[in-house]
């Protein structure tokens, strides 16, 4: 079926394109996640059902202003312990 309106506006006004309207929607529900987590990502992702990578990678991707609403990135802390003996090998050489 071949939509017979010469264009988008004459049905829809002035409303925007479903890609902006799910990109709008998209942004407001992870700044709501965010600051309902007080800016952690891992929380947030979990409350969107998303990864945290997943998270990350759509907030830099599409919506970098919203970096700034996410809490400081903390380095992971190494161990403070030195093994002393060797690690077990799971093959064989």
């Amino acid at each position: 079926m071949k939509c017979t309106s010469p264009n988008r506006t004459s049905i829809l006004g002035t409303a925007p394109s479903l890609r902006e309207a799910v990109g709008r929607e998209e942004k407001r529900l992870i700044k709501l996640a965010l600051a309902a987590c007080n800016g952690g990502v891992t929380a947030a992702a979990h409350l969107l059902g998303e990864s945290h990578q997943t998270l990350i990678y759509i907030i830099c991707a599409r919506h970098p202003e919203l970096l700034a609403k996410r809490s400081p990135v903390m380095k992971r802390k190494q161990h403070l312990i030195e093994h002393s003996r060797p690690r077990k090998r799971f093959f064989k050489r």
